[in-house]
């Protein structure tokens, strides 16, 4: 029964810091692709959707579907540990990545658009 319990916990830890690194990546494609707010909407209700599902089966995998309170302070508390010191961060840098890739590929079309005006 512990160990069942332990397990719990652990792996809604686990869980919590996956799902904060996921919704990350997310964020990252969403201002790849240039989503609208609508898609941005439908991104998002797809993604906290498919979450509560894995974690219903989890929980109900796990501890036969009896929600625990720590279970779900340790889904929080591995959210926010991955966002605080990381996902801010990686979320900071992905960005700054993102704005370096664009200005690159804008000078390279823009060098190829005057060589075949030419």
């Amino acid at each position: 029964m512990i160990r069942q319990q332990i397990m719990l916990v652990t792996v809604s830890f686990a869980l919590g810091m996956t799902v904060v690194f996921l919704y990350e990546l997310l964020i990252i494609i969403r201002e790849i692709l240039g989503f609208g707010r609508v898609m941005r909407g439908l991104t998002d209700f797809l993604f906290w959707e498919s979450f509560a599902i894995i974690l219903f089966i989890i929980t109900y995998r796990i501890n036969e579907g009896i929600i625990r309170g720590y279970a779900v302070a340790a889904l929080f508390f591995g959210m926010l540990l991955f966002w605080w010191p990381v996902g801010s961060r990686f979320l900071a840098g992905a960005r700054k990545l993102l704005k370096k890739i664009r200005r690159w590929v804008t000078i390279n079309l823009e060098k190829v658009r005057t060589r075949f005006k030419r």
